[in-house]
């Protein structure tokens, strides 16, 4: 009986332990930041990785500073958002731009980014959850999921007719008569 509430409470932190960074990803509000994207390339290596998860803080033009790792679209309107560290920022008729470069990169990104670009600077990162995130879509997760229901199903059920509750009948002093049950 013991071990059987250890291991279920084990379980049920366990399940904790990875729904919060999910939750985190799908919310990233819950985290404290605006939005949680996942890396896809090797460009800021060893700094991030493919598959790790970047929590973003929007920001201004105005926030950054040299060295920040920000999110950024490379043009605006496109989708695809590049995350690259500031190595310059300089201040024109256009405004002010930023010159960004990939860690794992030989030079800087050919493009400048503007505030309309700018998507916010990076707040934190869980490593390799991006893995556990898209692994989650796959075609498969459905079937894990009905494979792991069937087996919690027939455990239980094995469980309650290897050791069926026994009853017993008891009474109090008054007259009064009741069952009681020992659940193992």
């Amino acid at each position: 009986m013991k071990r059987s509430r250890h291991l279920t409470t084990g379980l049920i932190l366990l399940a904790l332990a990875l729904a919060a960074p999910i939750v985190a990803y799908i919310q990233p509000n819950v985290a404290g930041a605006d939005e949680a994207r996942i890396v896809l390339s090797g460009s800021m290596e060893p700094t991030l990785e493919p598959g790790d998860v970047v929590f973003i803080q929007h920001a201004t033009i105005d926030d950054v500073e040299i060295g920040d790792i920000i999110t950024f679209r490379s043009h605006v309107g496109h989708e695809t958002p590049y995350t690259h560290r500031v190595i310059d920022i300089t201040h024109d008729e256009r405004g002010t731009v930023l010159t960004t470069q990939g860690d794992a990169n030989a030079h800087p990104d050919p493009m400048y980014v503007n505030d309309d670009m700018l998507i916010g600077t990076l707040h934190f990162t869980i490593p390799k959850l991006g893995f556990l995130i898209n692994g989650a879509q796959s075609q498969l997760t459905p079937l894990i999921l009905v494979v792991l229901s069937i087996l919690t199903v027939g455990y239980e059920v094995n469980r309650l007719f290897a050791h069926p509750p026994q009853t017993e009948e008891a009474s109090t002093g008054t007259g009064a008569s009741f069952q009681v049950v020992n659940q193992r």
